[in-house]
Formats: structure tokens, C-alpha cells, sequence
């Protein structure tokens, strides 16, 4: 919390919200988003947070998911316990960024 009260915040809210979509999804289901989930310029103190080049939340979310398949030797079921996510939404979302075996 002290690391996002002590951001200046130049994007203002939308920032704030994608800063704390980013965490979501990189944090395991159930857990409290830690310093680790948010951007490296949040645990060094280093701005802006987001520029540019910066990738979406979608391709964000296609790596994390990508990231979990491997770790997780392809078992569709672990990843999406490990996504909190049901195994259909996982199904649709492989689907969607292409990453369907």
C-alpha cells in the first residue's frame, strides 16, 4: 500500500487501474497483491510506470497464461485452479490469443 501511496500517479486514475489489473493478474487466485506483482519502477522507485512501449494487459495476460501452461506442463485444470479462472473460461482464453495446442 506504501509503495502506491507514494506514487505520483501522472496518469491519475486510469494508471491506478491498470497498475492494479496487472497485479491481478500476475498474483496467484486468492492471494493479497504483493509489491512483486506491481511494475519494477513501483519496487525501485523509478517513474513513470508505463510508457508506450509498454505491452497490454491482454498480451500481459496471454504471457501469463503461456508462463503457467509450460510451468505447469500443459494441465489445462492446474492452470486454471492456478488462474482462478473455470477450465471453459481457460478453454476460451486459449483460444482467443492463440495459444491452443
Amino acid at each position: 500500500m506504501a509503495a502506491l501511496q507514494a506514487y505520483a500517479w501522472p496518469g491519475n486514475v486510469r494508471e491506478l487501474k491498470n497498475v492494479l489489473e496487472r497485479a491481478a493478474i500476475l498474483a496467484p487466485a486468492g492471494e493479497l497483491l504483493a509489491l512483486e506483482y506491481l511494475p519494477e519502477e513501483f519496487q525501485t522507485g523509478a517513474r513513470p510506470v508505463f510508457s508506450t512501449d509498454d505491452e497490454s494487459l491482454r498480451a500481459l495476460e496471454a504471457r501469463h497464461i503461456r508462463r503457467l501452461m509450460g510451468d505447469l506442463q500443459g494441465s489445462k485444470p492446474e492452470v486454471a485452479r492456478k488462474l482462478g479462472i473455470g477450465l471453459t473460461t481457460l478453454y476460451r482464453k486459449l483460444q482467443e490469443y492463440g495459444l491452443e495446442e
